[in-house]
């Protein structure tokens, strides 16, 4: 049998680089390694104070030159303790990079990842 050279079909889509950050947070929430914090039980102001006592903790320790990955564990429920970590994560850009929610069918909607500044130049 004789084959035919058939022509090559390029993908109507050029190849973007890889996002570093968004590498990081596949990776984490593959980890049962990344560092978290379950706010889903604690009433909204205890939840924001444990939610930047948390992160300051992880962005302090240890010194790096790269971003780190942590979770919060807001739950599902009504999304108001959702908005809150978003708004207090908004209004944190000086250690916060970037932040989404999971998208892990298991914890979408009820963990947001969020990616820590380097602490370290």
């Amino acid at each position: 049998m004789k084959w035919r050279n058939t022509p090559r079909i390029e993908s109507p889509v050029p190849e973007e680089p890889s996002d570093p950050i968004e590498i990081a947070f596949f990776a984490a929430e593959l980890s049962n390694e990344t560092p978290k914090v379950d706010l889903h039980d604690l009433e909204p102001k205890l939840a924001i104070d444990a939610l930047g006592n948390f992160l300051h903790k992880e962005f302090m320790d240890p010194p790096r030159t790269g971003v780190k990955i942590v979770k919060v564990i807001h739950g599902r429920g009504s999304g108001t303790l959702q908005k809150m970590v978003a708004d207090y994560l908004d209004k944190s850009k000086k250690f916060v990079v970037k932040f989404r929610n999971s998208n892990d069918p298991r914890q979408m909607n009820g963990v947001t990842l969020v990616a820590l500044a380097p602490n370290k130049k």
